[in-house]
């Protein structure tokens, strides 16, 4: 299972959930923003911070073929 792969300690202290990253995901597709850096960060999940959802992106992008 590729989310296993993201982050395994992460998913087992309930630090992000696969709920989590399908808000993330949806959010930036929706967004269509031209780079990153035009991304709201802190509005993309509302329990989380502009911080841990960059992080998680960057960690997805990492891990996922063909982002």
């Amino acid at each position: 299972c590729r989310y296993q792969r993201l982050c395994p300690s992460m998913i087992e202290r309930g630090l992000w959930g696969k709920g989590d990253d399908k808000r993330l995901l949806r959010a930036l597709v929706a967004g269509g923003w031209e780079g990153e850096w035009q991304v709201p960060w802190a509005e993309l999940v509302p329990t989380r911070t502009a911080d841990a959802c960059r992080r998680r992106w960057h960690m997805m992008k990492c891990t996922i073929k063909k982002w």
